[in-house]
């Protein structure tokens, strides 16, 4: 398997107000200030429009930034709420590195709790492009006899594929492991890449989990059914 690249990754970091909110609170203003001034986001609440996380509602930044001793990260979207923070980048290592940056500057700033990033929960859904040795079609032996049914669809006039798969726990076994204000999507998706040869096997694949864990996880799945 070849892997491509990394389309975006977001970390959700669960975390209660009490765990990290200063002894004697903050003012909301001065929050969406240090943020806007830390990571030069383009898109954030007015004045007027903030309400906050205390009451019950979500502050949402945009189109931001932030330049590392080794490179410059660009972030998509950053949400403060209730129940957590989550951030949206080009991988889950990215989002990573801002989400434990942004802990350490509200300790500084703004009196915060002081946390321990490491040990803190985390969860992490992203995507990835890849390109199989195989099509998908290759690994599922009776695809060719349910071609031959599914062909008659179109008259035979043109070949079927397999263009997406997508895997799911059963959703009543399946326990919530984060509030419902802090959603990430539970399905393992891998589909084609649209607007790339089918002998390309190029694919576009969705899962909760790292970017790291998410190419090791469809290295697997090669190698389990080549």
């Amino acid at each position: 398997m070849k892997f491509i690249d990394s389309t975006y990754g977001a970390t959700v970091l669960p975390v209660l107000q009490e765990d990290i909110y200063p002894k004697h609170g903050f003012v909301l203003q001065e929050l969406v200030n240090v943020i806007v001034e830390t990571y030069n986001f383009v898109q954030f609440p007015a004045a007027s429009a903030i309400a906050s996380p205390l009451a019950g509602q979500k502050i949402t930044f945009t189109s931001g930034g932030y330049v590392t001793e080794n490179h410059a990260i660009a972030i998509n979207r950053l949400d403060i709420m209730p129940d957590g923070m989550l951030v949206t980048a080009h991988s889950t290592l990215d989002a990573d590195l801002i989400l434990e940056h942004l802990l350490t500057v509200l300790h500084r700033r703004l009196g915060f709790k002081k946390c321990d990033f490491s040990k803190m929960q985390k969860l992490h859904h992203g995507s990835v492009v890849v390109e199989f040795k195989k099509s998908i079609e290759a690994f599922i032996k009776p695809f060719n006899k349910m071609r031959e049914v599914i062909n008659d669809v179109y008259n035979n006039k043109i070949e079927s594929h397999i263009l997406k798969l997508v895997f799911a726990p059963d959703p009543l076994l399946a326990q919530p492991k984060i509030p419902a204000q802090l959603p990430v999507p539970n399905e393992f998706i891998i589909e084609r890449r649209i607007g790339t040869p089918l002998e390309q096997n190029r694919y576009f694949s969705s899962a909760p989990l790292s970017t790291e864990e998410h190419i090791h996880i469809l290295e697997r799945i090669e190698k389990a059914i080549a």
